[in-house]
């Protein structure tokens, strides 16, 4: 690691000790990905009871926790990566009776996210560094002395790098744009076969290797295993009624998706099916006059069960005051000078009351420049600043905020579940209204 990884690590080991449950949200900063993975407890990653740290193991008291207890409060990405997994067998959550599910509107996305597939070539990068990175001279195989492995990992980074700049090309994807690929098209594909190949001569290798550096090789080849059998279903179109696509990043590299078309039958199967009661509540569930449920129980695959439409608690027209400024320029046929006098228009909003202000942005491009236009004259009013993606998680992020004085920046998670009841929060600039793109996939 250079020396601010070391530094990060330094700092991990020292929170370690201190730290009461051991999660990230506990840490006060944010690691670099290289820093985190290195030291995050992982699925499949794990030697258990066999384990010298076991006992004072974050990780294992969490489980332990969980599973002695009589109500658990996660988030939706926890809940369906486990409802996932027992599909194929698996599974980390305790038996529930129960779910209940707030924000419900939201269900749909998450199981068609953990219901499909993702493979990235910056993931594939990742995982064949993990190994080995000749450049570094880095990686679990760094020291093996069977020198074959490394070639292996070589000739699988060779064969990723084909494969994405093929397919990209093929797809005619550019920056930021998103492709559907179409129904029947086979991509050509070498690189599954080359990370299968790869994954058992991993295996083999582990068998002759120490306890805990054979459970991490393992861990490394199933690994490498899920993204080849991601990618022969990706690349085959072996998905019944599931849509592909591709994706380029703003670094211009490509990701491949698949998801479900209805996630409705899927949702029957491992959620509604299988519990005895699920209870959905959302201020947004409802659509039409009057209100109807109709749209959401087709679309989540819950026929039957009892509903209720209530009426909100807030007093709309005595509490609220809604300003609309409509001397900006127009954000979409003329950004460059929205954005030029966007910092304006925010200060002189969060002037009016004082602080006590989220700002939220559809962009992060959009959220930082604000943010470094205003620091200087927000620090001069006396009032703390706060970005979200800088220094501190997001529930720290919120606590800060909770303190008072402050005006939070932020994207996409702050739109919606957050709540900062009294004079915190008194103010919500919408910088643009966020709007998923009609043409995706």
């Amino acid at each position: 690691f250079d020396d601010e990884a070391t530094e990060q690590l330094e700092a991990i080991r020292g929170w370690s000790v201190t730290t009461e449950e051991g999660s990230r949200q506990d840490l006060g900063f944010q690691p670099l990905p290289a820093v985190w993975e290195s030291v995050q407890a992982e699925q499949g990653n794990c030697l258990g009871r066999a384990c010298r740290f076991y006992e004072p193991c974050h990780y294992q008291a969490s489980r332990r926790r969980a599973q002695g207890a009589q109500l658990l409060v996660l988030n939706h990405h926890v809940l369906m990566a486990d409802l996932a997994m027992r599909r194929t067998g698996g599974g980390f959550l305790p038996e529930l009776d129960a779910v209940i599910i707030d924000e419900a509107h939201d269900l749909e996305d998450t199981a068609a996210e953990h219901l499909g597939l993702r493979v990235s070539a910056l993931g594939v990068q990742v995982q064949l560094g993990r190994l080995w990175s000749p450049r570094r001279r880095r990686g679990l195989l760094a020291g093996h002395p069977d020198s074959r492995l490394r070639h292996a990992v070589d000739a699988a980074r060779g064969a990723a790098r084909v494969f994405f700049d093929e397919t990209r090309a093929l797809l005619g994807s550019e920056r930021g744009q998103t492709v559907t690929v179409p129904d029947g098209a086979h991509l050509p594909d070498e690189l599954s076969p080359r990370l299968a190949e790869l994954s058992g001569t991993l295996l083999k290798a582990a068998r002759g290797a120490d306890p805990e550096t054979a459970l991490e090789i393992g861990a490394r080849a199933r690994s490498v295993r899920s993204v080849s059998d991601a990618l022969a279903a990706l690349a085959r179109d072996e998905l019944d009624d599931q849509v592909r696509w591709g994706e380029v990043g703003a670094r211009g590299g490509l990701a491949l998706y698949s998801a479900p078309i209805e996630v409705g039958p899927l949702l029957a199967e491992v959620l509604f099916e299988t519990h005895h009661a699920v209870v959905l509540t959302s201020a947004t569930m409802a659509a039409g006059r009057p209100p109807s449920f109709d749209f959401l129980r087709g679309r989540l695959g819950f026929p039957d069960g009892v509903e209720a439409t209530i009426g909100s608690p807030f007093d709309y027209t005595r509490q609220v005051r809604l300003v609309v400024q409509t001397d900006l320029p127009d954000p979409s046929r003329e950004s460059s000078s929205y954005e030029a006098e966007l910092p304006e228009a925010v200060l002189d909003g969060v002037r009016k009351t004082r602080g006590g202000a989220f700002v939220l942005f559809t962009s992060y491009g959009s959220m930082r420049r604000v943010a470094d236009a205003l620091r200087d004259p927000l620090d001069a009013l006396g009032l703390r600043v706060l970005v979200q993606g800088e220094a501190l998680e997001r529930p720290a992020l919120l606590d800060a905020f909770r303190e008072g004085d402050g005006v939070l920046f932020g994207v996409a998670s702050f739109w919606q579940g957050v709540d900062v009841p009294g004079e915190a929060l008194r103010h919500v600039i919408i910088t643009r209204l966020p709007f998923e793109v009609p043409t995706h996939p």
